[in-house]
């Protein structure tokens, strides 16, 4: 594979797209109400569902960033799943993605 494969062109061809729902809008609410439903957070939390382009060489595809706040602080977890294929499962089994703490100093 060339880097000329890697470009944003590219990128696009390869993005996976539902056609009756082509922004995503019902399945990130069914993602929400999983995962809402998993962790038995409150209507106010925000949850973030973020799909891109993955950048591990074992990765083919995009990949699924689910984050959000609770009591434990943030939380983030990685389905190695485009967005339209996420099921309810998956959502059971995800593991949480550990990150360094990031501290700046002035």
């Amino acid at each position: 594979m060339t880097n000329d494969l890697l470009t944003n062109d590219y990128l696009q061809m390869t993005k996976f797209t539902n056609p009756l729902d082509p922004e995503n809008i019902q399945i990130k609410k069914a993602i929400r109400q999983w995962v809402m439903a998993r962790f038995k957070l409150d209507e106010s939390v925000e949850i973030n569902i973020i799909e891109h382009q993955c950048t591990e060489a074992s990765c083919v595809h995009a990949e699924t960033v689910i984050s959000f706040e609770n009591t434990e602080g943030g939380q983030f977890y990685k389905i190695a799943k485009p967005l339209v294929y996420i099921r309810k499962i998956d959502i059971s089994l995800m593991q949480k993605v550990l990150t360094k703490t990031v501290v700046h100093r002035h």
